[in-house]
């Protein structure tokens, strides 16, 4: 009855020339072949490496991806008048009013994601002129697109997403295609707004009830004035709360008052 165990006694004849088959010394031919296999084995782990240290050198963060989308989009939109800086896109108009394209981040943003908005901006210059001059900011700090008018947002067309969402090359060239598209629909019409005439006959179409402040703060740019004294208290009669801000204007005006 066989029990498993190896029976006592020398090992078969076959056995032992394998034993010493493998125990033996390798010749001059296997030496060449192992070297072979060795060399071998470095190039694969050298490509292996090199290609691994490519597709890291090709990864970029969210901030490098979007970094990179904003340059594109800053040679596109150069060539609609609007200066560059950081995600920020400015065109001014002879007043310094400013049309701003802005980047926001959306709350999807994660370190290897760029989800983000673009937001379309209106800055007058006298409101952002004393508002410059209320936070203590340089003469020469550009407005930012939150303390202007958000005139439209440039959003992906699809009913299922809110924002951009950018992760490599191939959705960057996608995405900027998009938002390039849809700048050249909106930028002409918007454009308008940096004339003056233009802007003050929409002004009720842009501000709705809050038109009266802009066209206050564009009169007090040319200092204390009837027209000015005439149009904030009118509005101070229909609209006791108007006070506090017509007041601001009317102290901006006198910054701008001519010496006598």
């Amino acid at each position: 009855m066989a029990t498993g165990r190896q029976p006592d006694g020398p090992a078969p004849q076959s056995c032992r020339r394998w034993t010493k088959r493998r125990c033996k010394a390798p010749t001059e031919r296997g030496r060449r072949q192992m070297c072979a296999v060795n060399k071998a084995l470095l190039i694969v782990n050298e490509a292996t490496s090199v290609k691994a240290q490519a597709l890291y050198d090709e990864w970029m963060d969210a901030e490098s991806l979007l970094d990179k989308f904003a340059v594109r989009l800053g040679q596109h939109l150069a060539r609609h008048g609007f200066g560059a800086d950081e995600w920020t896109f400015r065109r001014y108009s002879e007043h310094r009013d400013a049309l701003i394209v802005e980047f926001q981040q959306a709350d999807l943003w994660n370190d290897e994601e760029a989800y983000f908005f673009i937001n379309v901006f209106l800055s007058l210059n006298p409101s952002w002129e004393h508002r410059r001059a209320a936070e203590g900011l340089p003469p020469d700090e550009p407005p930012r697109g939150a303390a202007g008018k958000l005139l439209t947002r440039i959003e992906p067309v699809s009913p299922f997403e809110d924002s951009w969402r950018i992760v490599n090359d191939a959705t960057l060239v996608e995405v900027l295609d998009k938002v390039c598209g849809q700048l050249g629909e909106v930028l002409p019409h918007l454009a308008g707004l940096l004339d003056r005439t233009e802007l003050l006959g929409r002004l009720e179409e842009i501000y709705g009830g809050g038109a009266w402040r802009m066209r206050g703060w564009i009169v007090a740019e040319r200092g204390p004035s009837e027209k000015l004294e005439q149009l904030l208290s009118e509005r101070e009669r229909t609209d006791p709360n108007a006070s506090q801000t017509a007041n601001v204007i009317r102290g901006y005006a006198e910054t701008k008052a001519q010496p006598s």
